[in-house]
């Protein structure tokens, strides 16, 4: 934790919010493009699409409290929350380029097999790296106004990164 009469410097901030950025805009293309891609890119019929995706956001329901149970209990000398995102963002970018990457695959099966392990992975990823990021920010600082100003900073990158 900061000093709360210290604050919290200007550029720990800007540094932590500018994290929202990469993260914010693999989720809106994955959210906008990624149906549309393997439905008429990919050639994926609408339904074993959208039952991919269902399953891979049910998953990603169930992910995000796990990692957030376990980045609490993690104790190393980065902290409980910085390996997650350190490590995990490698992991997220390697995922994003995954999924936006499909092989030419002549079944159904095989295509949806595809888009669903893909995006399993990539919401993985995605929960690894997001949830101990945003627990972190509430870390920083004891300071109501502190806490307010780093989730500022958050919400500014949030919005560029859309």
């Amino acid at each position: 934790m900061t000093d709360a009469r210290a604050g919290v410097p200007l550029v720990v901030k800007a540094g932590w919010g500018a994290g929202e950025l990469g993260m914010t805009a693999a989720e809106f293309f994955v959210q906008v493009y990624l149906l549309k891609l393997y439905t008429e890119g990919v050639g994926l019929e609408p339904g074993a699409a959208g039952l991919a995706l269902a399953l891979a956001v049910a998953w990603d329901a169930a992910a995000d409290p796990l990692v957030g149970a376990l980045s609490d209990r993690t104790r190393t000398g980065w902290g409980k929350r910085r390996p997650y995102f350190i490590l995990g963002a490698p992991a997220l970018a390697l995922t994003f380029v995954l999924l936006f990457a499909p092989p030419a695959l002549a079944s159904q099966v095989g295509k949806a097999a595809f888009l669903l392990s893909s995006y399993l992975l990539f919401n993985t990823a995605m929960a690894v790296v997001t949830v101990p990021h945003t627990a972190l920010g509430g870390e920083l600082s004891d300071d109501p106004g502190e806490r307010t100003a780093l989730f500022g900073w958050r919400f500014l990158f949030i919005n560029l990164g859309l």
